[in-house]
């Protein structure tokens, strides 16, 4: 997990089976898992839960058949592909710009390229927009996670967009958009919890990074 930007993409998805596979394998006994444990909202929180527990009582169980089943319950019929397809960029985006997914990872990681992350933030934003409580909301937390990115390099994915003739998937105004985020974020139970990062960081250091 991201303990530097818990909110923001983070595709180490691929990695959760084979680990615990290669543990057990070599007859470890006891394995401790860490994620996000000071607040709710980071990116796909629910997600890592169910396939690591699931994989940590049978490591031979399909990871994939595990995240297919997750998906489809969690998010629904019109959640389950958008956040599918999110998953499956945000990997292959890491794997075209060889990134390292480091702990600490910052939101200049070479996989969130302004084409992938506005094209997050337009699906993922169009999933909810069809989707039923409490689908809609679980969309809409996930729905951070680039918009996140988005917010923390505005001038230059604004920029990008413009000269791409990319259409803008937010408001066009910084603090406009930082508004319909908050109000996910409160929605979602992550006032009061510093849910950005294991620092702490909440709503207010995050309108201090954003243009006026």
């Amino acid at each position: 997990m991201n303990f530097a930007n818990s909110v923001m993409p983070f595709p180490n998805y691929p990695v959760l089976a084979p680990n615990i596979r290669y543990l057990a394998a070599n007859s470890v006994r006891g394995i401790f898992e860490e994620g996000v444990y000071w607040a709710f909202g980071s990116e796909l929180q629910e997600l890592r839960s169910y396939v690591t527990l699931k994989l940590l009582y049978d490591p031979s169980q399909d990871e994939g058949a595990l995240i297919s089943d997750f998906l489809s319950g969690f998010y629904g019929p019109a959640g389950a592909p958008a956040v599918a397809a999110y998953m499956a960029s945000m990997v292959q985006s890491a794997a075209d710009t060889q990134a390292f997914l480091s702990f600490a990872g910052a939101v200049t990681s070479p996989y969130l390229t302004p084409s992938v992350v506005l094209a997050a933030v337009a699906a993922l934003g169009a999933a909810a927009a069809e989707a039923a409580q409490p689908f809609q909301l679980r969309i809409q937390t996930l729905w951070l996670a680039p918009v996140y990115a988005t917010l923390l390099r505005w001038a230059e994915f604004k920029a990008w967009a413009a000269a791409q003739g990319v259409p803008w998937p937010l408001k066009d105004a910084a603090l406009d958009a930082f508004a319909d985020f908050s109000a996910v974020y409160a929605r979602a139970g992550m006032n009061g919890t510093g849910a950005l990062s294991e620092g702490r960081h909440d709503l207010a250091w995050l309108r201090a990074q954003l243009p006026a």
